[in-house]
């Protein structure tokens, strides 16, 4: 049995009618930290990003976010969704 594991992260579809971040614009990045070691830098999409890999005793993960936010989009309430995995690593 493993006990490595990869945490996994991505922008879920729309309700229909509306536009997810993405769709609008708008991107959500993540700067993730691993036990305080840098990983890689992602934009969150609608597809699954590994945010960080790591194994049973490797337990903070720092996501460092932010939402970078066109200068043509207009005052509004927006939502979306994330979908978070955390599997046994491949």
């Amino acid at each position: 049995m493993t006990t490595a594991w990869d945490l996994q992260e991505k922008e879920q579809a729309a309700e229909e009618g509306k536009k997810t971040f993405s769709e609008k614009g708008m991107i959500i990045k993540l700067n993730p930290t691993l036990n305080n070691t840098a990983g890689t830098a992602l934009d969150i999409t609608d597809e699954n990003k590994t945010v960080a890999t790591g194994s049973r005793f490797e337990n903070t993960v720092g996501l460092n976010a932010s939402l970078d936010v066109p200068k043509d989009v207009t005052a509004a309430t927006y939502t979306t969704q994330l979908e978070w995995t955390l599997k046994p690593a491949e």
